[in-house]
């Protein structure tokens, strides 16, 4: 009979006990950088994309890029920017030089409100293909890509880039002729392959579209056993092309343009760009957690080449550019 009120003691001390507040220790820091860098054969130039994180503790404020140092070498030769733009809260650096198969990049980036990052990779073969055009029953231009593996036991991790651009062809009454371009910014291109083997993993199997140093790239694995070669489709979507319409009263003709790139990357940058997603917190409103720190000791981010092979610019099949 006396149970009750020692109960009711018990309750009373676990109420107050939800009450109270701790104070947890706040580092303090300045942030650290984020960076993103892929360098890659195969492309017509080399992206960096740096951002910087900012303390829980401390409001954003606006950063003073101008006293960054950014360094990119090949084999230990220096590589000018060639262009540098605003890109979210950082810096987007763009250069024309590339680097070919087994050239050794470093890039190296001083401020002096962080600690020194300095991190190193070289070009891994591009993949080897072949491939045929046709025009899908939507019109779209659709690359048929068999993807050769040296290896057909082992798994490999790949990238596609697809870019667009309109080419304005215009004639002039006195015979003139003016071609500009203007890039596509946002395509809307579809990637899926033949898979014969059970896909027992939620990432195996998918092609994963991810902005990669700010372009839009599809992802994906080839695991051991699957057919060599390996079937890849590409549907570029509908081109718009004018057979001829008129500016300012000037017949202008209007070509759309592809250029395709098929990379080799690396297990780490995949799981990286690709974290592998659960779908119960997901499910659950949660967020999967995953490694951002990538393979930067002093920055969040991943800096590691990727070996690329291009179909340079074709017009659309269904142009009459051909």
């Amino acid at each position: 009979m006396m149970k009750a009120p020692y109960i009711s003691i018990l309750l009373l001390g676990l109420a107050l006990g939800c009450e109270s507040t701790m104070d947890y220790p706040v580092i303090q820091d300045e942030g650290k950088f984020y960076l993103e860098c892929f360098p890659s054969s195969g492309t017509d130039s080399t992206l960096l994309v740096l951002h910087r994180t900012y303390p829980i503790n401390k409001p954003r404020e606006a950063y003073d890029w101008n006293h960054v140092q950014v360094h990119l070498s090949i084999n230990d030769t220096p590589v000018e920017w060639a262009n540098s733009y605003d890109y979210g809260n950082g810096i987007l650096l763009k250069t024309p030089t590339v680097p070919a198969e087994g050239d050794q990049i470093t890039v190296s980036i001083q401020d002096i409100n962080h600690s020194p990052i300095v991190a190193h990779s070289s070009v891994p073969p591009a993949p080897s293909f072949t491939y045929t055009r046709e025009l899908t029953p939507k019109w779209d231009d659709r690359y048929h890509i068999l993807l050769e593996r040296e290896d057909k036991g082992k798994r490999d991790y790949f990238g596609v880039l697809l870019e667009g651009k309109y080419r304005h062809k215009t004639v002039f009454p006195d015979g003139r002729i003016e071609i500009t371009e203007d890039a596509i910014p946002d395509l809307n291109y579809s990637v899926n392959g033949t898979y014969n083997t059970s896909i027992s993993d939620e990432t195996e199997g998918k092609f994963r579209m991810v902005s990669v140093a700010g372009q839009k790239m599809f992802l994906f694995e080839v695991k051991e056993g699957e057919d060599n070669p390996f079937v890849l489709n590409v549907d570029t979507g509908t081109a718009e092309d004018r057979p001829e319409w008129f500016h300012v009263g000037i017949p202008t003709t209007r070509s759309t343009h592809f250029r395709l790139t098929l990379f080799r990357i690396s297990q780490s940058a995949y799981r990286f760009l690709a974290p592998k997603e659960n779908k119960s917190l997901s499910g659950a409103g949660l967020t999967s957690p995953f490694d951002v720190q990538g393979n930067l000791l002093e920055a969040f981010g991943m800096f590691d080449c990727m070996g690329g092979a291009t179909i340079d610019w074709l017009p659309s099949l269904s142009s009459t550019e051909q």
